[in-house]
């Protein structure tokens, strides 16, 4: 399914306005495209067969808009790359084909590729927001992740974890015995972009806590309270490991750190990030 992103809407268009100018019957087709999109949107069987090819992160609001989008372009695409085949196999006023079948075969591939391309062109290409880095372990962790060997898991019980998204990214994935207070969709939007669900103000306000710090407060004094009002309710909470890095642990959290009983400092490790152990 095409989705309404990068350029895609102004393809659309385009496509529409090329089946108005371009075809002799162009109020038939329009009319029974429409018709049939109408008929598969509104026959519940076939609106919910929709729904569950394009995966359930769809709802029925979604294919109203996704699929005669996607179907329109395809329709287009494939009635434009017949227009030009066929101007380009027979010249104006000729009967007989004016290119061999080699050389016809070839053009339609090159014609194939350029509609390809414009596709892609039209979306929304898009890298990884960081690039993980250089893999220094036997078991494959990279750097970020290499913190969570310090962690004492063990074999029959949980551990709960707050940690920096790019340590926490990993966790799961390193043991199945780290449980985490929010889900990777909470820090990757694109995870999260067709969920109804949402995570409370208690829950964002931790993320960015243990991420960044919230920068809120007036002085200092009001940070400190503020950082020992989040070490309080980690700890209430029952998270068995926090782990800040370098630069999260500034000097009112230190001084938070230093005042509270929860949770001493763990191992000394090389990598830039402090572990706290609930006692």
């Amino acid at each position: 399914m095409v989705r309404l992103d990068g350029q895609y809407l102004t393809l659309f268009m385009a496509a529409l306005l090329f089946i108005w100018l371009g075809e002799k019957r162009k109020y038939k087709e329009f009319v029974r495209f429409s018709l049939a999109m109408l008929l598969l949107l509104l026959i519940p069987p076939t609106a919910e067969l929709l729904i569950r090819y394009q995966t359930a992160f769809y709802g029925n609001e979604n294919i109203w808009r996704l699929l005669p989008l996607t179907a329109l372009l395809a329709y287009s695409m494939v009635l434009a790359e017949t227009k030009i085949m066929m101007a380009l196999i027979r010249a104006e006023g000729e009967r007989k084909p004016v290119l061999s079948k080699k050389r016809e075969g070839l053009y339609e591939i090159l014609l194939l590729a350029a509609f390809a391309a414009l596709l892609c062109i039209c979306g929304t290409f898009s890298l990884g927001k960081r690039v993980t880095g250089e893999r220094t372990r036997m078991d494959g962790l990279p750097k970020e992740a290499e913190i969570l060997t310090f962690l004492d898991i063990p074999k029959d019980d949980f551990i709960y974890l707050l940690a920096p998204d790019e340590v926490s990214s990993w966790a799961r994935i390193y043991n199945g015995h780290l449980l985490l207070p929010y889900g990777r969709d909470l820090y990757e939007p694109e995870l999260s972009a067709y969920l109804y669900d949402a995570y409370d103000e208690e829950m964002l306000l931790l993320h960015d806590w243990i991420n960044s710090g919230l920068n809120l407060w007036e002085n200092e004094e009001q940070a400190k309270f503020a950082e020992a009002d989040f070490l309080n309710y980690c700890a209430e909470a029952g998270y068995h490991y926090l782990i800040f890095s370098y630069e999260r642990y500034d000097e009112a959290l230190a001084e938070a750190l230093a005042e509270q009983e929860a949770y001493r400092e763990s191992d000394t490790t090389r990598l830039p990030y402090l572990i706290y152990e609930l006692q």
